[in-house]
């Protein structure tokens, strides 16, 4: 099991000790990590039992490319999540995954596009347990924002063989 890191929120996983997220960043934004999304959603997907089991998911099943509105929507703009995870308590865990390649734009706007499926997904019906952005890259708002608006997102910063989980500041 990793060790524990502190970005800014609540206590996060990494591999040797105590990091801020200003010094952990270089690693995650400087790594080749995969050749795109595709490949890095496929590992995941590979890899989701354990992927879930280190986050502290209690994986039942998933669905890839989830469509999260139950009911019949027209038109081709129906939101869908990289992966619409369900735990053994009949609870979802939405999961987007990004491989950003311009970091800030991109990791902003993954923060609204989350937001847009957990809204999606209450207004369908669903218990969500956990919204989650998985993400090779990080600037340093993405933690700023969720904690100034107390947004129910957790960040997991990924590349092969390393991984760092980053929860909101508990008021």
């Amino acid at each position: 099991m990793a060790d524990e890191v502190n970005l800014g929120g609540r206590p996060c996983k990494f591999q040797d000790g105590e990091y801020d997220i200003s010094e952990i960043k270089d690693y995650f934004n400087d790594g080749n990590h995969f050749k795109d999304e595709k490949h890095l959603c496929n590992y995941i997907e590979d890899n989701m039992e354990s992927f879930c089991s280190e986050v502290g998911i209690d994986y039942k099943s998933h669905t890839r490319e989830s469509y999260i509105v139950r009911l019949k929507m027209f038109g081709k703009n129906k939101p869908r999540i990289d992966f619409l995870i369900e735990e053994k308590d009949k609870g979802i865990v939405l999961l987007e995954i990004k491989q950003p390649r311009n970091t800030y734009r991109e990791i902003n706007s993954a923060i609204s596009q989350m937001l847009d499926y957990y809204l999606t997904a209450e207004e369908a019906g669903y218990k969500i347990n956990k919204a989650i952005i998985l993400t090779t890259k990080i600037n340093d708002t993405f933690t700023k924002i969720v904690n100034r608006f107390n947004l129910p997102i957790e960040l997991v910063l990924f590349s092969k063989g390393c991984m760092a989980v980053w929860q909101k500041e508990v008021s």
